[in-house]
């Protein structure tokens, strides 16, 4: 019988989709050490990265449909696969993640200069310690050469997470929140674990608000492809500007687009992304408008 855990309450729900991700990790771990296991030869930074696609998918994406087959008489529909209300939609979300990506940079560079409080300093080292491993390991995924490799970080560090974690943190958590709380508070509430669940603490700003801005996408778009989009983009283009810096010899070091001497590039993506979301938000149905 299908919908069979229809009525659950709203921590029963979120018990569930944490039960469903750690059994999707214990599982990509059991088939990593297997492959390791079959072919010890395995270089390992490509262990890593298929380690990382199969935690997206198993972690996040399996669990979301999962979630949506269970709770719901159509998946798609519950997780707003589906078209968006204006086709000019997709096109606009590009241009206000590109405006965006100055500013997030900036942002992440004042995020990184926080200092917390002496009595607090063990802490700090640790979150430091966990930004610089993190940061480290990113690194070295994207130090690659050939299309091959720039197609393959693509899909493992672009295409998967925007597809699994949209689909879980805004198609089903975002959804339960926000029925719970309201639509407002159940974006900010999943952009926040969205952000937290990184482990990423000297990002944990910029990455809440580019959660919270593909919430809002999902929420005045109607459809989940809006936020993939903008997603995909968005990591699409840290990897895209650093592969061509890498491999090019062009100075594009994409930490420091926004800040220093490209200060004025956070000025311009503030007019373009204010004007491309003036025109997305324009494009809404009016009875969505009159709902919000």
């Amino acid at each position: 019988m299908k919908n069979p855990m229809k009525g659950l309450t709203t921590a029963s729900e979120l018990f569930i989709v944490l039960v469903l991700s750690i059994v999707g990790l214990i599982a990509t771990m059991v088939l990593m050490l297997i492959l390791q296991i079959v072919d010890s030869t395995l270089i390992e930074l490509w262990v890593l990265k298929v380690f990382q696609l199969l935690q997206g998918i198993l972690v996040f994406g399996l669990p979301a449909w999962l979630c949506a087959y269970l709770w719901s008489q159509n998946s798609a529909n519950y997780l707003s696969i589906k078209k968006p209300y204006h086709y000019s939609n997709w096109v606009t979300a590009v241009i206000i993640i590109i405006g965006a990506f100055p500013i997030v940079n900036l942002l992440s560079y004042l995020n990184n200069a926080i200092e917390l409080p002496a009595y607090m300093a063990p802490l700090e080292m640790w979150m430091r310690a966990m930004e610089m491993s993190a940061n480290a390991l990113i690194e070295e995924f994207m130090q690659t050469r050939g299309i091959w490799a720039l197609l393959f970080n693509l899909l493992v560090m672009a295409i998967t997470p925007a597809i699994c974690e949209e689909m879980l943190f805004r198609g089903v958590i975002q959804r339960i929140l926000g029925n719970a709380l309201g639509k407002h508070w159940g974006i900010w509430l999943s952009a926040f674990i969205f952000s937290f669940i990184h482990l990423q603490f000297y990002g944990f700003f910029p990455r809440l608000l580019l959660g919270a801005l593909f919430g809002y996408m999902l929420l005045y778009s109607g459809s989940l492809w809006i936020p993939i989009v903008a997603h995909f983009t968005h990591n699409a283009l840290s990897i895209i500007i650093y592969y061509i810096g890498m491999n090019y010899g062009i100075a594009a070091e994409m930490e420091s687009i926004g800040y220093g001497n490209s200060w004025w590039l956070s000025v311009i993506g503030a007019v373009l992304f204010c004007t491309a979301l003036w025109y997305f938000l324009k494009q809404r149905p009016i009875a969505h408008k009159r709902e919000s």
